[in-house]
């Protein structure tokens, strides 16, 4: 499933976009004009909860593996809003936190991927790879 979002979904309440899915869950954007939540459903739910983070940055794009969710949002330089890349490991993951990236100005995130100890995100215009662990 490539990095990115699908199109906005509505029938009769939030609207949805999916931003990920895969073999260990699905990674899921509602909008109900008056929030926003990103939902992480996992495949396997005899290992893990579903998940809530509330979307503050209109993310685009979203990756997940057994380690966590990492989701980004694309930089919006009218406003001044950069890019950010966001980690929300799953629960009981030892020494695990919450973090947050806000990128350098003028760069932008084109794709983003997680593994079990890593973060990628793919950034232009000038073509880095940003790696982080999942510790930040």
């Amino acid at each position: 499933f490539c990095p990115a979002s699908t199109t906005e979904v509505s029938e009769k309440g939030p609207k949805r976009r999916v931003l990920a899915w895969n073999r260990v869950g699905r990674v899921t954007c509602l909008d109900d004009r008056s929030e926003s939540i990103v939902e992480v459903d996992f495949a396997d739910v005899t290992m893990h909860r579903k998940m809530r983070v509330t979307d503050l940055y209109a993310y685009t794009m979203g990756a997940l593996s057994e380690a966590g969710v990492v989701l980004s949002a694309s930089a919006i330089p009218d406003q001044g809003m950069r890019a950010v890349v966001h980690f929300k490991p799953v629960a009981g993951l030892v020494g695990g936190a919450e973090w947050q990236d806000t990128l350098e100005t003028g760069d932008d995130v084109a794709g983003i991927a997680v593994g079990d100890d890593w973060i990628a995100a793919v950034c232009h215009p000038y073509l880095f790879l940003r790696v982080w662990s999942v510790n930040g």
